[in-house]
């Protein structure tokens, strides 16, 4: 007689070695990011942390959090810097009390006050600024001079094929309501009513699209005006043939301005719906990946062929997310700096930042700092700010020592005709020396994370984990830690439950 006998055990495995980015959604796939921080896509596909940003600073403090050389004092922030840009590889910056080219105050300059936003438009090694008006010429032999421009009131402007262009919708200078686009005389930003009916005319046309305009860039050979329901695209090389046509379609959000960024031939900017990009034929919108999340006080800037986008969350929380776009995919950095600006000089993407406090003396003072994003190349020496009184101070370059980040993932599970049970991991990676590592699970729907494994300045180079998990269908990972890492593979093993062979084969 035959009878029943139970299966051997068998095991089996399924290995991830490619990793994505962030996605906090309920769509989140293997090897996805249902939350992260300071993770980057350098060693994609492998899973790696952020470089440390650096400190490019023009001051030190004592032992005690005092500052004890202070390149920076007129930077409290009750000055409030308004524009920041580069032109011509001089740090340009706007605040209250002035203009700042070089690390030096300009002499005889007046900006009006109460405006927030400011353009600081390039025009070769000279710059003009929006709204102000104001034209400075940059010579070899002299400093800079800067001049009140006779020229249109405008909201945004943008430099293209040798002309500035503005728009304006609201009262003119005369009083009267406009709704118009300008460009100035070819070559010429000083003069704005030139209309001898030549080519090198200034210009000026009246739109019927309503709204107010919101931001301007350049596409390809053409020039666009964002409003938030419209988007306007003005062609051609002389006043007799340009062409302005307006789109219906969904432009960047009011107050978002500085969210506008061209990479790599396409425009990237904050609308209504979230991180939008236009490629000359229709919108998108890319930041589905990032939830139902409303952004705020936005600003962004690219590098190496990513968008960098900084914003405020619902729940006050200020972060930059990083859309990759070779992989079309979204990391998230911490923003504990208060980014205000992103300026890019020399292949290095500096961040104008809010946060620093510091004591002169007994006073608190809120100071703007800058950081170099990636920190592992020490940027070319350039001038932030000038100490008068101390024409000694040095600038320093104060890489971060540690970055603190964590990856979580969605839930993970194995899936088959039969029954399957995760019983392991196998986690490969590659530490830097002194880093921190903790890996923590959430196992069958736990709300609460259980430590698995924690390392403390033990280990460094590559090694493998083993990580058992107990009995259960699925489980969501969490590794944290701090300083460089490197995740190689993740290998979750699995096991086919017993079951009975009614044939007794």
């Amino acid at each position: 007689m035959r009878f029943p006998k139970l299966q051997k055990l068998q095991t089996a495995a399924d290995v991830q070695t490619a990793f994505g980015g962030y996605q906090h959604t309920e769509n989140v796939t293997d090897g996805e990011f249902y939350d992260c921080e300071n993770i980057s896509p350098d060693s994609f596909p492998l899973l790696s942390t952020r470089a440390p940003r650096a400190l490019w600073t023009a001051f030190r403090t004592d032992e005690n959090g005092n500052a004890v050389s202070l390149g920076s004092t007129r930077f409290f922030e009750h000055d409030g810097i308004t524009a920041a840009a580069n032109v011509s590889d001089k740090l340009v910056l706007c605040s209250s009390r002035g203009i700042v080219y070089d690390g030096a105050y300009l002499s005889g300059v007046t900006l009006a006050r109460g405006v927030t936003n400011r353009a600081i438009i390039p025009f070769g090694r000279n710059f003009f600024i929006v709204p102000d008006g104001i034209y400075v010429t940059v010579s070899d032999d002299a400093a800079p001079t800067a001049a009140q421009v006779s020229c249109p009131v405008m909201d945004h402007a943008v430099e293209h094929n040798n002309r500035i262009w503005g728009c304006r919708y609201g009262e003119n200078a005369d009083g009267d309501f406009v709704n118009e686009l300008y460009a100035c005389a070819l070559g010429d930003p000083t003069e704005w009513e030139t209309f001898d009916g030549i080519s090198t005319d200034s210009y000026c046309v009246s739109l019927g699209c309503s709204g107010a305009f919101t931001g301007a860039c350049r596409l390809g050979g053409d020039v666009l005006f964002f409003k938030e329901d419209h988007i306007i695209r003005v062609s051609g090389d002389t006043p007799a043939d340009f062409t302005v046509v307006s789109m219906p379609a969904e432009g960047a959000e009011q107050g978002a301005c500085r969210s506008i960024v061209n990479v790599n031939d396409r425009v990237f900017y904050k609308s209504r719906s979230g991180v939008t990009v236009f490629d000359g034929v229709l919108p998108y919108c890319v930041s589905e990946p990032l939830g139902e999340r409303r952004f705020s006080d936005v600003c962004a800037g690219t590098v190496g062929g990513r968008y960098y986008f900084a914003g405020t969350g619902p729940e006050g929380e200020r972060k930059i997310y990083v859309y990759d776009t070779a992989h079309r995919l979204w990391y998230k950095e911490d923003d504990k700096h208060d980014t205000r600006f992103f300026v890019y000089r020399k292949n290095c993407l500096y961040l104008v930042c809010r946060e620093a406090r510091f004591n002169i003396g007994v006073i608190p003072v809120g100071i703007y700092q800058f950081y170099v994003h990636d920190g592992r190349f020490a940027p070319d020496a350039c001038a932030i700010f000038t100490d008068e009184s101390d024409p000694t101070v040095t600038y320093d370059y104060v890489p971060e020592q540690k970055v603190e980040w964590f990856a979580e993932t969605g839930r993970l599970t194995v899936s088959g005709p039969q029954s399957l049970l995760l019983r392991k991991l196998n986690i490969a990676l590659k530490l830097d020396e002194g880093a921190k590592l903790k890996v923590e699970l959430q196992c069958d729907g736990e709300t609460e994370w259980r430590s698995a494994f924690y390392c403390d300045n033990e280990f460094s180079g590559a090694l493998t984990l083993p990580v058992r998990l107990p009995r259960c269908d699925s489980f969501r990972l969490r590794l944290s830690g701090e300083g460089g890492c490197v995740v190689r593979s993740v290998v979750r093993v699995y096991e086919k439950t017993s079951g009975v062979n009614l044939l007794g084969r």
